[in-house]
């Protein structure tokens, strides 16, 4: 299982964790040092790779990053779906379905892998549920950042994902611990 990927930029090594909004993060990293189209997912000016710097970490509910992730890569085709897939996860599998897979195979795939797995200890941890507070934060400490541009989501299937909230937090008691301290 591959380590945490930064991106490693001016002392800044922002851990990168998918559905955690880091492609609004990236592009801001890429936009605060003048890159034209900061929409590519992996341009090398990010120097992507291990810590070398200050770590940034970004943490996300766990029941949210997997009502996303189901949302975003099984209820439609998207890229990341097929290695979704390739552990067992199938496109149109119900969210009830995805959470009980989940226990079997959460860290096959880099869109279900815990998050403590995804990243070194931090020496700023964030939430996604407050990122244009924590973004600022990190912005005053970083003054290059360029503000964060959050695109508009694909509309989300209805669910409801209190049936499922105890266990997805079992499954995912590290992150849960460290997204409260966040």
């Amino acid at each position: 299982m591959p380590g945490p990927v930064c991106a490693n930029v001016r002392g800044l090594s922002l851990t990168l964790i998918p559905k955690n909004a880091n492609t609004a993060m990236r592009v801001a990293v890429l936009e605060g040092i003048g890159v034209d189209r900061p929409e590519q997912r992996r341009h090398t000016a990010l120097a992507l790779g291990a810590p070398t710097g200050f770590v940034a970490t970004f943490f996300r509910d766990p029941v949210e990053r997997a009502v996303s992730c189901w949302a975003d890569k099984l209820c439609r085709e998207a890229a990341g779906t097929r290695g979704l897939c390739d552990h067992g996860f199938r496109v149109g599998m119900s969210f009830g379905e995805f959470v009980e897979h989940l226990t079997v195979a959460r860290d096959g795939d880099v869109h279900t892998r815990a998050q403590h797995l995804l990243t070194p200890p931090p020496d700023y941890a964030g939430r996604v549920e407050r990122l244009a507070e924590d973004w600022e934060r990190l912005r005053r400490r970083f003054g290059w950042l360029a503000p964060l541009r959050v695109r508009n989501a694909a509309p989300r299937p209805d669910v409801n994902p209190e049936p499922y909230r105890a266990a997805i937090r079992r499954l995912y008691r590290e992150d849960v611990e460290l997204w409260e301290r966040a």
